[in-house]
């Protein structure tokens, strides 16, 4: 039986969670290729946010 797939502000809100950039980027190259654009983009905005992260704007 196939697992349900996680929403794509699931796999951001996991990613954005993560303390190290390392793991932030293996993170998203396991999202599923069809949605890891729009999960890029939501991890994004959240490290951008001025209340979304502690660690400073997000440069790459």
């Amino acid at each position: 039986m196939r697992q349900p797939e996680a929403w794509p502000r699931q796999y951001a809100r996991q990613i954005t969670a993560m303390r190290s950039r390392e793991e932030r980027i293996t993170a998203l190259a396991e999202v599923p290729e069809h949605l890891r654009d729009l999960v890029r983009t939501h991890v994004e905005i959240a490290w951008n946010h001025p209340r979304g992260n502690t660690h400073g704007p997000q440069t790459d």
